[in-house]
């Protein structure tokens, strides 16, 4: 009987401690499985805070890249208008007062040619910089682009009014519709052009559409739509493009209100 008592005892003995190690087992393997799930958690914040650290370092370069076009844009335009226009301007009325020493063919060509310099001028200095969006904005510059637009039917539609923007929101804005404008007078064959501005409480969006032939959106390389995706990015919007062979090109925009004021 007491030997029977002593095997007892040591086989619980034996089934105790193993209990114990693997206890101590378990305890270890969830510890070790925490510490390297807390380690893997934190490897992927890292990254992703490097990743999204990228993602801003390139979105800065971007917007500082076109920032400063912009503003050598801006200069160069100014220099052409206030230098170079005024200086033509200047030219154009010393040709007048010698129109009575000149011969009248003669006059009359070197005052067209002249005339076509400064109209030339005035336009680089325009398509540089838009001048007139400082003084006028963004509706009534768009307005103003149906003169320009010889043999489209070019409409603007506000289906709300338009409160104005701050110039550099307006200016990168101008400038995704000026690219869709020249995409269209390039490749799309199309004779109606078509933009909607709806301005809300909240945000505010742009219509784009013309009826031209259209395109592949499998082949969408090379029209200036990297530029006014990255513009759009920028002004931390967001844009759709969709066109298809026959049915024209339709782009959408849409900005928060916060975004469209400083």
């Amino acid at each position: 009987m007491p030997l029977l008592f002593l095997l007892y005892a040591k086989i619980y003995i034996e089934i105790y401690e193993i209990s114990i190690l693997l206890i101590l087992a378990i305890i270890i393997v969830v510890f070790v499985f925490l510490l390297y799930n807390q380690y893997y958690r934190r490897l992927q914040e890292e990254n992703n805070l490097r990743h999204q650290q990228e993602l801003q370092f390139e979105v800065d370069s971007k917007a500082l890249a076109i920032n400063t076009q912009e503003e050598e844009r801006k200069r160069i335009a100014r220099t052409l208008h206030d230098e170079l226009g005024n200086k033509l301007q200047v030219l154009k009325l010393n040709l007048n007062s010698f129109q009575e020493q000149l011969d009248s063919d003669q006059f009359l060509v070197f005052r067209e040619k002249l005339d076509g310099l400064i109209d030339t001028t005035r336009e680089i200095s325009h398509r540089m910089y838009p001048v007139n969006l400082e003084y006028f904005g963004l509706v009534l510059t768009l307005e103003e682009m149906e003169s320009n637009l010889v043999g489209y039917d070019y409409k603007l539609f506000l289906l709300r009014p338009y409160t104005e923007r701050p110039l550099s929101f307006e200016v990168q804005v101008y400038r995704i519709i000026l690219e869709f404008v020249n995409n269209t007078i390039k490749h799309a064959h199309a004779n109606k052009l078509q933009i909607y501005i709806r301005d809300t409480g909240t945000n505010i969006s742009f219509l784009l559409k013309d009826n031209g032939r259209g395109f592949s959106m499998d082949n969408k390389k090379g029209m200036g739509l990297s530029n006014m995706n990255t513009r759009v990015e920028l002004l931390n919007g967001k844009s759709k493009l969709s066109s298809s062979i026959g049915k024209g090109t339709r782009l959408i925009m849409l900005f928060s209100k916060h975004e469209g004021h400083e």
